[in-house]
């Protein structure tokens, strides 16, 4: 799932350069994980504290990945 995130972070950034025109990706930086939100599906209830939902079988999770990455 982290993993998963962080891969997704990596395309977002590289998405978002694209359109300046010139900076391409480097290499990561740092990263850091927020807390995880585990609910039922389809819920985007969030937490602070995060969520562990016990309802159901079906679920979704949310949480933030933070990640800087060089510029080249």
């Amino acid at each position: 799932m982290l993993a998963a995130a962080a891969k997704d972070a990596r395309v977002r950034a590289t998405n978002m350069l694209e359109g300046t025109g010139g900076a391409k990706l480097g290499k990561l930086r740092f990263a850091d994980m927020g807390v995880i939100n585990v609910n039922p599906a389809n819920s985007t209830e969030t937490s602070w504290e995060g969520r562990s939902d016990t309802s159901s079988l079906d679920k979704d999770i949310l949480t933030v990945v933070h990640v800087t990455f060089d510029l080249d």
